[in-house]
């Protein structure tokens, strides 16, 4: 039998929207100064990782919310 989850591990529904929602505004202002700034060389790389690392979080979450069983849970 594993451990029971605290409530610090639980995702909900509620929190995951937030959690979207706040990764997207941040993806749109990211690729807008990628845009904008005609960032080049190392600022670029970083920008585009950033990026990379926002859609793994969202991938995350997205996962997380498509689980049937009630209040949500990040997997220790």
């Amino acid at each position: 039998m594993g451990r029971r989850k605290s409530r610090y591990e639980r995702l909900f529904a509620s929190d995951a929207e937030a959690i979207l929602r706040d990764a997207l505004s941040l993806r749109q202002t990211v690729l807008s100064a990628q845009l904008h700034l005609n960032a080049s060389g190392a600022l670029s790389w970083q920008l585009s990782g950033l990026t990379d690392k926002l859609h793994e979080v969202m991938a995350t979450v997205a996962v997380q919310t498509m689980r049937p069983e009630g209040p949500l849970f990040f997997a220790r």
